[in-house]
């Protein structure tokens, strides 16, 4: 009976965990992948548990450090967001469970020890207490859900999680320590709640915090976007400008070419036409897409990067049945080749980019071009501009737009080259 109890138990709390971390946090594997890791990890736990012979501290640490391993094979967030969000599922399950267990000696006078010798209340109690948790974090999961990347900075972070901590910590002690005092219930229990309450402000603190981010986030993203269509528009305005004055060069080009032609001087009129038709093609779009927004921008940005001294080259297929929202679709491709111009227009010389983009079930985006030295850390590039604040989100917009479509991305810096590779679910 004990061992059933214990993998009953073990099943609820690891459930109970996937529950609360999907609800902030998108799932990384498959729906069959991650049932497969689920049950792997909670037949490991139960061998453990059961036949390690371990202390009840040794078997709480090792329940942590199997369930923060579950937690980050499965679902998709930093390490320290895995870390935070384990760290107050531990607290709540072990408040519910320290404010039920002191709270029913309390009632009954007995100390704790005592308790769990009467094993039918204490097999009874505790079931209970679980279902509840498990019930609770359900609705939380079912009605929360959220799954969006946090943007919380790391320093703030690891200053919210100490008091947590520190609240797990005296958990631990009180549970495991003090079972044996009666006295200590009425205590342990307000203790409990206490914490439980505390903890709750705390997630409401990082909740603000959280907003707040996002919020000055938004602000500099709307200021990214309003530059890039500056941008645009200034480039259809040259384009407007270009137009006019190549419509008004046909018309005397047509002239001068009557009048040749009606002078019988056929040679001239010929030599004449060599030179309009090697002029005109050089006024054809550089890259075709057959998208119009994607021709614009890799047009506009072919042409920075060539007045640059830049050697861009464009691999492009039928783009036409592209459907992506026109604002997402110019911040991605404009971040990107804006990065890649950027990086070139820092070296003296061999200056490249290469760029790919092919549709076909998945859109393929790979941008490739030399750089000085690229230093990555956790998915980041730290900025050398003296405006550490006005710098990174290009690569947070690029992120949050490849993140919102379920993108798999990657980046690398090799040898000199600088490279960007996307595959993006059509």
């Amino acid at each position: 009976m004990e061992y059933v109890l214990t993998a009953l138990w073990t099943g609820m709390e690891l459930l109970f965990i996937s529950f609360v971390i999907n609800s902030f946090f998108p799932v990384r594997l498959s729906k069959r992948s991650t049932v497969l890791v689920f049950f792997i990890t909670w037949v490991l736990l139960v061998l453990g548990l059961m036949f390690l012979g371990l202390s009840d501290m040794e078997a709480q640490l090792l329940s942590i450090t199997i369930m923060v391993a579950y937690s980050i094979l499965c679902f998709r967030a930093p390490i320290r967001y895995h870390l935070l969000c384990q760290l107050m599922v531990f607290i709540f399950m072990g408040v519910a469970d320290t404010a039920t267990g002191y709270g029913i000696c309390a009632l009954m006078g007995i100390t704790f020890h005592e308790f769990i010798w009467k094993k039918l209340l204490y097999s009874a109690v505790c079931t209970t207490t679980k279902c509840a948790e498990l019930i609770a974090t359900y609705l939380f999961w079912r009605y929360y859900s959220r799954r969006k990347l946090p943007t919380i900075r790391g320093s703030w972070l690891l200053l919210s999680s100490l008091f947590p901590a520190v609240s797990l910590v005296m958990l631990l002690i009180i549970f495991i320590t003090f079972r044996q005092d009666g006295d200590l219930a009425p205590g342990a229990l307000v203790f409990a709640i206490a914490v439980g309450v505390a903890n709750v402000a705390i997630l409401y603190l990082i909740h603000i915090m959280e907003k707040r981010s996002r919020e000055e986030e938004q602000l500099h993203l709307m200021n990214q976007q309003m530059e890039i269509q500056t941008g645009s528009i200034l480039a259809l305005e040259r384009s407007y400008r270009a137009q006019r004055t190549a419509t008004h060069e046909f018309q005397n080009q047509l002239q001068i070419l009557g009048d040749l032609l009606a002078d019988k001087q056929y040679q001239e009129a010929e030599d004449y036409l060599k030179q309009l038709q090697t002029r005109q093609s050089a006024r054809v779009l550089s890259v075709n897409t057959h998208h119009p927004i994607m021709d614009a921008i890799l047009n506009q940005k072919y042409q920075l990067a060539k007045e640059s001294g830049i050697d861009i080259q464009f691999q492009v297929n039928d783009l036409s049945g592209l459907r992506m929202e026109t604002d997402a679709m110019v911040v991605l491709f404009s971040n990107l080749l804006d990065n890649a111009i950027e990086a070139c227009q820092h070296l003296p010389d061999n200056r490249v980019i290469r760029c790919t983009i092919l549709a076909s079930d998945e859109l393929y985006v790979s941008i490739k071009n030399t750089s000085p030295p690229v230093t990555i850390t956790n998915g980041t590039i730290p900025t050398s501009k003296a405006s550490s604040a006005e710098h990174g989100f290009g690569l947070i917009s690029i992120r949050r737009i490849l993140d919102g479509r379920n993108a798999e991305y990657s980046f690398q810096y090799r040898d000199g080259w600088f490279q960007f590779a996307a595959e993006i679910p059509l």
